[in-house]
C-alpha cells in the first residue's frame, strides 16, 4: 500500500514542521524577584504525535503475517473528517464472496485498538468479525476450500462516542444519537457501493454492536441493499418496526443478554430483543448444546458461545438454531 507509506511520510513532515511544539509562559513569583519561563506541551502537537502513533499501528497491523493469512485489506482510511481516524478493514474477498457482512462496532471503538491492534496485532472489532467468519464454517481466508464463501467488513466510518465525551455530557456522547445519525448516510452509501461493485449479487448482512447498531439503524433507513440485519447489545436501532428500516420482519435478528443493561435500555427506538411490538427475532444467548452462555455487554462474539453461533448462521443465510420462540410474531 504505497499510499499508506506516503501518508506516513507526509505526517512525519507535518510533525517536523509544526511550531510551536510547546507553549512558553512567563512566570513571576509572588513578591517580585526573578521570573522565569515555564514550558508546557502544545496540545495540537501532542494530538499530531498521537495520530502518527495510530498511523504506525495501522501499517504494522496490516503488514503483519496474521493479516496476510486473513486476506485483510484497508478499504479506506480518513484522518481529516473527525477527531479520530476513520477506517474500514476487509477480511476475505469482499468483491467476490457469496456472503458479505458489514459490521459497525460501538462506543469507545477507535482505529487503535479497535481495527488495528498495537505492535501489529489484530484489532478487537476486526477479531469479532473474524470470529463470526470462522464460526460460519465457510471459506473466507486465502486458500480456504469450500463451495460457499464469506467475507466481512469492519466499518468505523464515524466517531464512536467515548467515555470522556459521555462524562462531560457533550452532544457527541453515547447519551445522544448525534454520532449515530451522522454515521447513517455514510454507512448507507457504503452498503450501496459494496453491492454495486460486487461481482454478482451477494447476500449482504448489516451488523452492529451497541451504539454501532444505532448507526446501523439510521443507515437502513437510507439503503435497501442489506438482505438481513443482526444486532447485539443494542440500545435501539431507531425503530422496532420493519417498515421503518426497509426490511422484512423475518430478516431481522437481535441478540441481548439478560444482564446487559445497555441492551435493555431501548434508548433509541426500543429494545429490539424484548419490545412487545418488535419485528426482530430474538436469538438466545444462554448455554445451548455445546455452546456457552454469553454475559454482560461485550461477550456476544466470544468463541464457543451460543450468540456467536447464532450470529454466524444469520451471516451465512441460515435459520438460526437457538431462537426465543416468544419473539416470533404471527402475521
Amino acid at each position: 500500500m504505497a499510499w499508506l507509506a506516503c501518508m506516513q511520510k507526509e505526517m512525519d513532515q507535518q510533525i517536523a514542521d509544526f511550531e510551536p511544539k510547546s507553549n512558553k509562559i512567563w512566570y513571576s513569583p509572588p513578591g517580585g524577584g526573578g521570573g522565569y519561563y515555564t514550558e508546557t506541551p502544545n496540545p495540537e502537537y501532542e494530538a499530531l504525535l498521537k495520530k502518527r502513533e495510530e498511523l504506525n499501528n495501522v501499517s504494522a497491523s496490516l503488514n503483519s503475517e496474521e493479516s496476510r493469512k486473513a486476506g485483510r485489506t484497508l478499504l479506506f482510511l480518513d484522518n481529516s473528517s473527525g477527531d479520530h481516524f476513520r477506517a474500514a478493514v476487509g477480511s476475505g474477498d469482499i468483491d467476490n464472496a457469496d456472503h458479505v457482512m458489514v459490521f459497525t462496532p460501538g462506543m469507545t471503538t477507535q482505529a487503535t485498538p479497535g481495527l488495528f491492534g498495537e505492535n501489529g496485532s489484530t484489532g478487537s472489532a476486526v477479531q469479532s468479525s473474524e470470529n463470526i467468519l470462522n464460526e460460519s464454517g465457510l471459506a473466507w481466508k486465502p486458500g480456504d476450500k469450500g463451495q460457499e464463501t464469506a467475507a466481512a467488513v469492519t466499518w468505523l466510518g464515524y466517531d464512536a462516542p467515548n467515555w470522556s465525551e459521555t462524562l462531560r455530557g457533550t452532544d457527541s456522547s453515547v447519551l445522544s444519537s448525534k454520532e449515530a445519525q451522522s454515521a447513517g448516510p455514510d454507512l448507507a452509501s457504503f452498503y450501496d457501493g459494496l453491492q454495486e461493485t460486487h461481482h454478482g449479487d451477494p447476500h449482504l448482512v448489516a451488523a452492529g454492536h451497541s451504539y454501532g447498531s444505532t448507526a446501523t439503524g439510521y443507515a437502513l433507513r437510507e439503503s435497501n441493499a442489506p438482505d438481513d440485519v443482526v444486532v447485539w447489545g443494542s440500545p435501539g436501532v431507531t425503530s422496532v418496526d420493519a417498515s421503518d428500516l426497509g426490511m422484512l420482519p423475518d430478516h431481522m435478528y437481535a441478540v441481548g443478554t439478560g444482564d446487559d443493561m445497555i441492551a435493555s435500555s431501548g434508548r433509541y427506538g426500543g429494545d429490539p430483543s424484548s419490545h412487545p411490538e418488535s419485528d426482530f427475532t430474538t436469538l438466545l444467548t444462554t448455554k445451548q448444546g455445546p455452546y456457552l452462555h454469553s454475559e454482560w455487554h461485550s461477550s456476544y462474539t466470544d468463541k464457543d458461545t451460543t450468540s456467536l453461533h447464532n450470529i454466524s448462521q444469520v451471516m451465512k443465510d441460515q435459520t438460526p438454531s437457538y431462537v426465543d420462540q416468544r419473539s416470533i410474531r404471527s402475521n
